[in-house]
């Protein structure tokens, strides 16, 4: 997959989980909102007023797609605002057990890019190239260290990148 689908499939499940913690404030933090019922007479007016407004919305659905298009091909270009090379150094992995250790060296690069970059550790991505190159000689060698290329678009989100 191409590095743009993979960041937005990222992206999305970061606004996924952005928004179960919203579900949960207002669940368990905000008041309930009160619901007001109106009389059965206003009911029906607004009913027909729905009816009628139906026809121009199959109309606006047709442009909608067609602005959802234009959004989607705008957002798999990022605007990227900041870029940085770092050495991460990874050797803290070979403290940990043999067969846990890549997947502990992907935390500590998570941690290491969100600690310089400034971001919250949900919004780091690490691309499939630097997790291969943690995984290519098996789980229990990864790499001592590992030069990335971090960068951060306009909405916050960080790429963490193989260096070339």
């Amino acid at each position: 997959m191409p590095e743009d689908e993979v960041f937005q499939k990222h992206k999305e499940l970061a606004h996924k989980a952005q928004a179960k913690e919203q579900k949960f404030d207002q669940k368990y933090v905000a008041p309930a909102p009160k619901v007001v019922e109106k009389p059965a007479e206003a009911a029906q007016p607004a009913a027909k007023a729905e009816a009628g407004a139906a026809k121009p919305a199959e109309k606006s659905e047709a442009e909608k797609k067609a602005e959802k298009e234009a959004a989607a091909l705008a957002e798999k270009k990022r605007e990227i605002t900041e870029e940085r090379l770092y050495t991460v150094p990874l050797s803290k992995a070979y403290k940990k057990p043999e067969n846990k250790r890549a997947s502990y060296a992907v935390g500590l690069l998570r941690a290491f890019v969100s600690r310089h970059m400034k971001a919250h550790p949900s919004a780091v991505f690490i691309a499939p190239q630097a997790n291969e190159a943690i995984n290519a000689r098996g789980s229990r060698r990864p790499p001592k260290s590992l030069k990335i290329k971090a960068s951060r678009d306009k909405e916050g989100m960080v790429l963490a990148e193989l260096s070339a």
